[in-house]
């Protein structure tokens, strides 16, 4: 019996049920309830419109990192020539000894 009782009282004071009679008992209550949910909705949109822009510039970036690949690739290969150019040069200068360019340029 006692047991029951207690079933029946933990029942009655669950969150639950004490959001419940909150609901049933107080307008305030309900109107601070709506305003959050209305909240809530307005940020689930703003984060929606954000997770949208944010895909579109990961598309844009990523379309410009594409067009910008042959460009680079071009750029390399005019910066090899002119390596070798500059290394032919000074070597002329320099009676024929073997010139080599050090540094970052090697590393491209």
């Amino acid at each position: 019996m006692k047991s029951k009782v207690s079933a029946v009282l933990e029942q009655l004071t669950s969150s639950r049920m004490q959001h419940l009679f909150m609901i049933k008992s107080s307008q305030r209550y309900i109107d601070r309830l709506a305003a959050s949910l209305t909240h809530k909705l307005t940020l689930a949109a703003k984060m929606e419109a954000s997770l949208e822009s944010a895909k579109e510039r990961a598309e844009a970036a990523a379309k410009e990192q594409r067009e910008a690949e042959p460009r680079l690739e071009s750029m390399k290969t005019k910066m090899k020539q002119l390596q070798k150019q500059i290394e032919l040069s000074l070597s002329k200068r320099y009676n024929g000894r073997i010139v080599n360019v050090m540094g970052e340029i090697n590393a491209i």
